[in-house]
């Protein structure tokens, strides 16, 4: 009865805050990668995500189910972390008795943060729970092969939300090498590789090895560098703010150890308390080695010593039970030592504030604009993406990740913002929480390149012109980039000319170009000329993302004694030796002076 209470508490309480704002940034990457990934837009190439796909999955499943919204994902993660939470307990009841399991999940549902991160679609807690179903497995039935299969099942789906677990092949290794079961730590280890074989054949593995292994492989800049070097002091705030926790575990364990009676049938009193000690000091090593180490990470380090904690408790109260009507003393030091830091657990956290996501001030006005101002399902630049999804809008592929680190690793620059803008035809763009404010080049060109601004709170609102072309060409330069269509803009000055030529590149282009746009009289003499960087140089050639058209805007003011018609005459050259790329027609046949011919002008 106490688990069913516990597991519905959890679920009714999670279950009334799947609307909350997502507060975790890590939450709004994911969900906007899975719902792209639900669209149909592929994982990794063209969607940046640096996790391996399994979270991705499962969301997606959910969306299927009941629809992409951030409420259908949160379901889905908070009957998964429930599953997890029942194997947590059922694993501390197996090694101390029944009533340790319930315990152990009461202690952490009462820890501060726990509750919120149920229903966080973030692959930790998703991680731990298919963990710690393996470690069940691996615990309760050691010498048993079909147990040892599924135990690689969940260990490699778990690898498969996040592989900084790998770290729990320690405790679940030390199950079958404890009982010299080579035959089932065999089969599991060939699981767990057939697995991890299968899904990566499912995933792109070129964009895999980019986003996954070589991003998250790559050098720190000094600022990361600087916070990955604090590593130990996140850890030391950790113990810090968990001590009664830390403590509660501690002391548990060594009245566990010293207990008389064992509470479990199958191992050693003292085999779980080493699987829980050195399931620790691997989560510890692992965390203190990564580069930098996340705070939220840090909740890897509660796991291990909730069983020990829950255990602890629970033979306090039965060795107080025993010892109490001899009037022993000296028994129930330990003992009652351990119902005091439980008492010091249950004061400390039930005082604590629960960290749900609130919007922040302003956020929900901006919600409002956006559901009122932009078309469902539309495209928008952002740094703030579970507002955007809570809108019903979209990142673009290439931008569903634009984290500190990828910013900072070099990993993304103002060319990819720009080049989805245009590839995308994004007509807004949002600037929330900071994070592009570390390309300061990004914000300038937003600021210039909108055509009007619209401030909600702390929040900016961006809008873009998309430009199309109205007539089409088909001529090319050389090395590989086409001039595509133009538009003439009417204007009230006769002789003023608007132009834009729309510029695209099929091939990476090894150097940056120069635009020409000359117009030509009656007799072909140049009489005015608008020669410049596209996009104003905000968005140099050598940048250009192959198959995104390019606009390149000009004014042109004409002599006042020039009399039409005239005709517009466009290329591209090298700076600085003035060279001009070679121009060539429909027909292949090249233009006389590698100029392309735009069009007639009568005005």
């Amino acid at each position: 009865m106490a688990w069913i209470a516990l597991l519905l508490l959890a679920v009714g309480v999670g279950l009334g805050h799947l609307a909350d704002y997502g507060a975790d940034y890590d939450e709004g990457v994911l969900l906007q990668t899975a719902v792209l990934a639900h669209q149909g837009h592929a994982l990794y190439d063209p969607i940046v995500y640096n996790k391996p796909p399994l979270l991705i999955w499962w969301v997606q499943l959910f969306f299927t189910l009941a629809g992409p919204t951030p409420a259908a994902a949160r379901l889905g993660l908070l009957l998964l972390n429930t599953a997890g939470l029942a194997a947590l307990g059922t694993l501390a009841a197996a090694w101390w008795g029944r009533w340790a399991g319930p315990t152990a999940v009461l202690l952490f549902l009462l820890l501060p943060d726990t509750l919120p991160r149920l229903t966080s679609v973030t692959p930790d807690l998703p991680a731990m729970s298919l963990m710690l179903l393996a470690l069940l497995l691996a615990a309760r039935f050691p010498g048993r092969w079909p147990a040892a299969a599924v135990a690689g099942l969940f260990f490699a789906l778990g690898l498969g939300v996040h592989p900084v677990l790998l770290f729990m092949l320690v405790p679940m290794g030390l199950a079958w090498v404890s009982h010299r079961d080579l035959t089932a730590l065999v089969i599991f280890g060939l699981t767990a590789v057939l697995v991890t074989l299968l899904w990566l054949l499912l995933v792109d593995v070129e964009g895999f090895r980019q986003w996954v292994i070589i991003y998250n492989r790559a050098p720190l800049d000094a600022t990361l560098s600087a916070t990955a070097a604090k590593n130990g002091q996140k850890l030391l705030a950790f113990w810090r703010a968990q001590w009664a926790l830390a403590a509660l575990a501690g002391i548990s364990a060594l009245l566990l150890w010293l207990a008389n009676k064992h509470q479990s049938p199958t191992t050693h009193h003292r085999y779980p308390i080493t699987v829980c000690l050195l399931w620790l000091t691997a989560a510890l090593f692992t965390l203190s080695r990564l580069q930098p180490m996340w705070e939220h990470y840090l909740i890897f380090l509660v796991y291990p010593l909730l069983p020990l904690a829950g255990g602890g408790l629970v033979t306090a109260v039965k060795t107080l039970s025993a010892v109490a009507p001899k009037r022993s003393a000296r028994p129930m030091l330990l003992p009652l030592f351990t119902g005091v830091l439980g008492v010091g657990f249950l004061a400390v956290n039930l005082a604590a504030p629960r960290p749900w996501g609130e919007w922040p001030p302003g956020y929900q006005a901006a919600l409002d604009y956006l559901q009122r101002e932009t078309a469902p399902g539309s495209f928008i630049l952002t740094d703030e993406p579970f507002l955007a999804l809570a809108a019903g809008l979209h990142t673009p592929p290439t931008l569903a990740d634009t984290s500190t680190k990828r910013m900072a690793t070099g990993f993304l620059q103002p060319a990819e913002v720009i080049n989805a803008q245009l590839r995308d035809g994004v007509r807004y763009g949002l600037w929330g929480n900071g994070r592009f404010q570390q390309l300061p080049a990004i914000s300038t060109w937003a600021d210039s390149a909108a055509t009007q601004q619209t401030v909600l709170g702390d929040l900016t609102l961006y809008h873009f012109n998309v430009l199309t072309p109205t007539h089409t060409l088909n001529t090319r330069l050389e090395p590989g980039i086409h001039l595509r269509g133009y538009t003439l803009h009417p204007t009230a000055d006769a002789h003023t000319l608007v132009v834009t030529l729309f510029w695209k590149a099929e091939v990476p282009l090894p150097a940056d170009y120069k635009v020409l746009l000359h117009v030509l009289d009656s007799q072909g003499h140049l009489i005015a000329q608008a020669d410049g960087d596209p996009l104003g140089g905000w968005l140099p050639t050598s940048a250009w993302a192959p198959g995104v058209m390019v606009p390149y805007t000009a004014v042109i003011l004409l002599p006042p004694t020039s009399i039409p018609p005239f005709t517009l005459a466009a290329g591209m050259y090298t700076w600085p030796e003035g060279a001009r790329l070679p121009a060539f027609q429909a027909d292949d046949s090249r233009w006389a002076h590698d100029l392309i011919m735009v069009t007639d002008v009568v005005k």
